[in-house]
């Protein structure tokens, strides 16, 4: 078990804060992007289907936000009115948006992609379900090439079923959970805490949480590029890197991958022939900027991007991710009555003090949690000295804005399974 921790440790000190990050860097032409995010019609449906509710919904964004700006439910952090808020997390709440497609919005593969969806969702695309999710932590997209958009006016609507009433049923007397005895979250793919912990209230809430579009590619795309330093001394450095790719047909065109430092100058590139879905690529960096803990050194960036082309040498896509040059490990000595050891992290060579916390979500509504409230706030905690955040299992997986932050002031992260103070199935 001590070793599994100890890998786990590394993946998410080395890896995780630029392979998350580099979701929103894909580039695609603008005419190719249509943003479904702003306003929506949003209508709650009480539990006898008695009374309904229709107010402005923005997404991103979640129910209980809206109703506070609707003036529906008062504000939720002030002595106990968040008691005065439970009824919402009992109703179906829907939103609802009309669209039409530009002009020249066009590709061969049309995709519906959600960011987050919190969390049992039936998707209805003029009429027709599409699909159904159950998992607020994850991206979803769907295929809508053939028989789901029309030419003109489009209907899209997501309803949201009551979490607590959708796992009724389920078999509860072997699972425990604290803060709620009714033990419903453990069957629930969504943020813990804001099922009652001891430093936030019970919001149960739904919502378009994260952005969400409609994209066309041409036929082929690069899905994620994934890099780590294997080797490094202060006169170069060894990248691993893996490109994967998918396509509507056989992939087959070119892959170009370029190193650019922060300053933009171009330190590495490679082109390759591309027709697999996994490209591996090693590259050597010369004098590397080695990046280093807040206190131990700079955080200079390094950025990777990949551009696939067709057979024609155009470009179809690229996508970009941010990383720092570094090496990490765990030391683990065995102590003297080898009943134990020490775990001590290892960066680049030199042993690292780790001094943080433990980071929980900074607003029980995260789609409302803004770029620069994360900088404040990892800017305190820089300035407090801290090099480490334990991103807690009670919370989310944090966006794009937290883990560039954390790259820009030198702070590690380490990241829970997404699991809390349970017994879960």
């Amino acid at each position: 078990m001590k070793r599994f921790l100890s890998i786990l440790f590394i993946i998410a000190c080395c890896t995780i804060s630029f392979t998350i990050y580099a979701k929103s860097n894909s580039s695609f032409n603008s005419e190719n992007i249509l943003k479904l995010d702003g306003k929506w019609e949003l209508t709650g449906i009480s539990p006898d289907g008695s009374r309904t509710i229709k107010v402005v919904g923005t997404v991103p964004g979640q129910v209980h936000p809206d109703l506070i700006s609707a003036g529906i439910i008062p504000d939720p952090f002030w002595r106990k009115q968040a008691e005065q808020c439970q009824w919402v997390e009992d109703w179906e709440w829907r939103y609802k948006k009309i669209f039409s497609l530009p002009e020249h919005f066009s590709g061969k593969w049309l995709m519906l992609q959600f960011d987050g969806l919190d969390t049992y969702a039936s998707i209805y695309l003029n009429g027709k379900l599409l699909s159904q999710t159950n998992d607020m932590f994850i991206p979803y997209e769907f295929n809508i090439s053939k028989g789901w958009l029309k030419s003109g006016a489009n209907e899209i609507e997501v309803r949201f079923a009551p979490a607590v009433k959708t796992v009724a049923g389920k078999p509860r007397n072997k699972y425990s959970a604290v803060f709620d005895t009714s033990a419903s979250r453990v069957y629930i793919r969504r943020m813990q805490c804001t099922f009652g912990w001891d430093w936030v209230n019970r919001f149960v809430t739904a919502g378009i949480w994260r952005s969400c579009r409609i994209v066309a590619y041409q036929d082929s795309r690069i899905d994620d590029i994934f890099a780590y330093t294997s080797e490094l001394n202060s006169e170069k450095a060894n990248l691993k890197i893996q490109v994967t790719a998918s396509s509507v047909n056989q992939l087959n065109g070119k892959l170009k991958l370029l190193i650019t430092n922060q300053d933009g100058q171009t330190v590495w590139q490679k082109t390759s022939d591309v027709n697999k879905s996994l490209i591996n690529f090693e590259a050597q960096i010369n004098l590397p900027q080695i990046w280093w803990p807040n206190g131990a050194g700079k955080q200079p960036l390094y950025y990777i991007t990949a551009v696939l082309y067709d057979k024609q040498d155009k470009e179809i896509h690229r996508k970009t991710i941010e990383t720092g040059i570094r090496t990490v490990t765990i030391e683990e000595l065995p102590d003297k009555d080898k009943k134990g050891s020490s775990f001590t992290i290892v960066m680049n060579g030199e042993r690292i003090f780790a001094k943080g916390g433990n980071w929980v979500p900074a607003d029980p509504f995260p789609a409302r949690i803004t770029k620069e409230k994360y900088n404040r706030v990892l800017d305190q905690a820089m300035d407090a000295g801290m090099n480490i955040l334990r991103s807690w299992g009670g919370g989310i997986y944090e966006p794009e804005a937290f883990w560039h932050a954390c790259n820009k002031m030198g702070i590690m992260v380490t990241q829970d399974f997404l699991l809390a103070c349970a017994s879960y199935p």
